[in-house]
């Protein structure tokens, strides 16, 4: 997969340089992210001289000293400017077509461009005037175009799993800032996996949709939830409750500490009640987690 950075993103779209450094760390983490997962990232061969201020560009932020967010990811921020490839050494979008997008009075000549002829994705800094993960762009009054635009690591996580959801167990780990998940292990095997492999991709897309309800919209609120969503059985493990495919799954958790969800297992529910012989395994799972962290 390829990734091009939306060098309009950064110009001229901060007040001062300190509200820029402090929008870098959430860059630094999505650019981090993909370099992670291997793919490959482009950019303009000038982008070095964009200006994040109207008075600074991004080479002469890197040579200032006495910011201390500046200093610290100073490295990082050096190889997100400077390290090859730069897509317009390659560029295959025509500079004599035009390519309208509401947030420049561009034509071509820019990554949001260049991106819609490579089916590509790309990556803004965060910023009021890209925060829009669907960025439309019309061809020649001909062609109109949706470039999946991310400006953190978050959102870009939410649209990889959708494509990949192998990735079930990592995106659970890295998604979430407040809460966090975790899964157990034994003999660097993931209890659940199991379960995982004995259903459809559907299936866990369902489940991923309502671990998110849970940590977004009930535990990072403060709200309690449900029962008809989480359900306490005993020895403080709860019960995730999920519907899916006119299928009842039940994946079994407890809170460990420091905001921490660990799921021990899951199944698929066949009968009225919770089997005892999950539950128990649940509470031995934990117990085997706390005592080997």
């Amino acid at each position: 997969m390829e990734i091009l950075i939306n060098e309009l993103s950064i110009h001229q779209q901060f007040k001062s340089i300190d509200d820029f450094t402090l929008s870098l760390l959430d860059t630094i983490k999505l650019y981090q992210e993909i370099r992670n997962k291997r793919y490959t990232i482009s950019k303009k061969s000038d982008f070095w001289n964009y200006k994040p201020t109207l008075q600074c560009s991004l080479n002469d932020i890197l040579k200032k000293k006495g910011n201390d967010h500046v200093t610290k990811y100073k490295s990082i921020l050096a190889t997100i400017i400077s390290q090859e490839p730069f897509w317009d050494n390659d560029q295959k979008h025509s500079n004599s077509d035009i390519y309208k997008c509401e947030h420049t009075s561009l034509t071509s000549d820019y990554a949001i461009a260049e991106s819609c002829e490579r089916n590509c994705l790309v990556i803004s800094f965060l910023s009021d005037k890209f925060v829009h993960n669907e960025i439309t762009v019309d061809k020649n009054g001909q062609d109109r175009y949706s470039v999946q635009n991310f400006s953190t690591k978050e959102h870009f996580l939410d649209y990889f799993i959708k494509v990949n959801l192998d990735y079930f167990i990592p995106f659970c780990k890295n998604r979430f800032k407040d809460h966090k998940v975790d899964f157990v292990t034994k003999n660097n095997n993931y209890c659940i996996q199991p379960f995982l492999d004995s259903i459809n991709d559907k299936e866990k897309e369902d489940i991923i949709n309502d671990i998110k309800n849970i940590i977004l919209n009930y535990l990072d609120q403060k709200k309690p939830l449900p029962e008809n969503i989480s359900k306490h059985l005993t020895d403080d493990v709860f019960e995730l409750r999920v519907s899916s495919n006119n299928k009842i799954f039940r994946l079994f958790y407890y809170y460990s500490e420091n905001k921490t969800i660990v799921f021990t297992h899951g199944f698929i529910k066949k009968t009225m009640k919770t089997p005892a012989k999950e539950i128990t395994r649940a509470i031995i799972l934990k117990k085997y987690y706390q005592n080997n962290k």
